[in-house]
């Protein structure tokens, strides 16, 4: 239920799916501009993201397109920060562990 509470099956379709679309990440910081443009792509910065699927989340960290979160608590956190990638700022204490425990499982 924090799962669909909290947003993510708007995009992580299906509990460990992916809706195979492109989102604005929104998220512009030193390392989006320092990836992309080591990518040689700078005008991409920000732009888009493709939807990753969620299976084996718990175990492949870091986490974010640029892997600035070293556990699943701070990834949660964050989105609870910028209400970006879902928005946990809604869920208890009780639901964000079940969410954690949710991820862990897939």
């Amino acid at each position: 239920k924090a799962f669909i509470k909290a947003g993510c099956d708007g995009c992580h379709t299906q509990g460990t799916g992916t809706d195979g679309q492109l989102h604005d990440g929104g998220i512009v910081n030193d390392v989006d501009v320092k990836v992309a443009v080591m990518r040689g792509q700078p005008e991409s910065v920000g732009l888009v993201f493709n939807t990753p699927s969620l299976r084996n989340v718990g175990i492949s960290a870091p986490y974010f397109h640029d892997g600035r979160f070293a556990t699943l608590e701070d990834a949660l956190a964050a989105t609870a920060d910028q209400g970006k990638m879902g928005d946990t700022r809604g869920l208890s204490a009780s639901e964000r562990a079940n969410l954690l425990a949710y991820l862990r499982s897939l």
